[in-house]
């Protein structure tokens, strides 16, 4: 029951803070931060000393735990949150960021989750160096932060918009580890430039990359973009829909019933609905939806031929 329940909350969010901030900023903060009830917190960008971050913070959670990194230069710095009542951490550092192995009450099933920014300055140098880390290996693993990096087109906006030219390299990167981009429901930009008329540009910078595993065990993912900008960034915020199938029960499909009139064409309707206005990083999650629809068209047709079979047998 704890695990469901987990389920039905705002399990993390994510933001780009773009340095702490005086009381104004601090109680925007906490105040979209406690609406949203998470029971992680991944916060980039906080441009201060660690001692800073946590004194900050702790006074907006003050019995929560918290793992963070000095800032370098005039960017960086990085801190988790994350409440122990809900979650047992072990923490590590890293060449990518924060990461820490995560379980979660009411799971058995751990969660390495890492807590990223990526520099625009120089990207290529640094996701080689984090490719070579072999960090995104990891099973389990779910990235969470500011990628600077967008890899659809459908991502930028702006009348002059130009496609990223490492988005083909890393979206071959992630399929080959087997980590899905979890899309918003809502697509909108994570960060703007402040600017307007032809000089805007916004993008979606922020995203969550989950590996299949932790998918297979926890269940779809969701994730939005909250319509509230606290820095030039949108906090982004991550959980599971509630499993609508019973733990153990396999779903076989019996070829034989493409071999009825209509049936073919039930599914090409459903499938062609779903995939509608998908981009390609959605392809592992449009494949488990089609699994989710083709189970209830079999069962919502199976239970119409019964129908119809017991009239036919109460006529004669």
């Amino acid at each position: 029951m704890q695990g469901r329940a987990l389920l039905k909350m705002n399990f993390a969010i994510s933001m780009n803070i773009r340095e702490l901030g005086a009381d104004p900023k601090f109680l925007a903060l906490k105040k979209k931060i406690h609406s949203k009830n998470p029971k992680i917190i991944l916060i980039q960008e906080t441009m201060h000393a660690a001692y800073d971050t946590i004194f900050y913070f702790r006074k907006m959670y003050p019995s929560w735990y918290i793992s963070t990194t000095e800032a370098k230069g005039l960017s960086g710095g990085l801190e988790v949150l994350w409440d122990p009542s809900w979650i047992k951490v072990k923490t590590y550092s890293c060449l990518a960021g924060i990461l820490i192995s995560a379980k979660i009450r009411g799971h058995k099933f751990p969660i390495n989750i890492l807590n990223m920014y990526a520099p625009y300055r120089d990207r290529m140098i640094f996701w080689d160096k984090i490719l070579e880390s072999e960090i995104f290996d990891l099973e389990n693993l779910l990235i969470a932060g500011d990628l600077n990096l967008t890899l659809n087109m459908d991502e930028i906006w702006g009348s002059n918009r130009k496609k990223d030219t490492i988005a083909e390299r890393l979206k071959n990167e992630f399929l080959k580890r087997n980590l899905v981009d979890v899309i918003p429901s809502q697509m909108r930009p994570t960060w703007e430039n402040g600017t307007s008329d032809e000089a805007y540009v916004a993008k979606r910078l922020d995203r969550f990359l989950i590996h299949a595993s932790v998918i297979h065990c926890m269940g779809m993912p969701f994730s939005s973009i909250e319509n509230i900008i606290i820095s030039d960034h949108r906090p982004i915020k991550l959980g599971w829909k509630e499993r609508n199938f019973r733990n153990g029960y396999s779903f076989k499909f019996n070829s034989s019933l493409l071999d009825y009139q209509g049936f073919n064409d039930l599914i090409k309707i459903s499938w062609s609905e779903l995939t509608k206005n998908k981009s390609p990083s959605t392809l592992l999650m449009t494949f488990k939806d089609k699994m989710d629809h083709l189970r209830r068209i079999v069962k919502n047709w199976q239970y119409e031929k019964r129908q119809s079979n017991r009239k036919e047998l109460k006529s004669i």
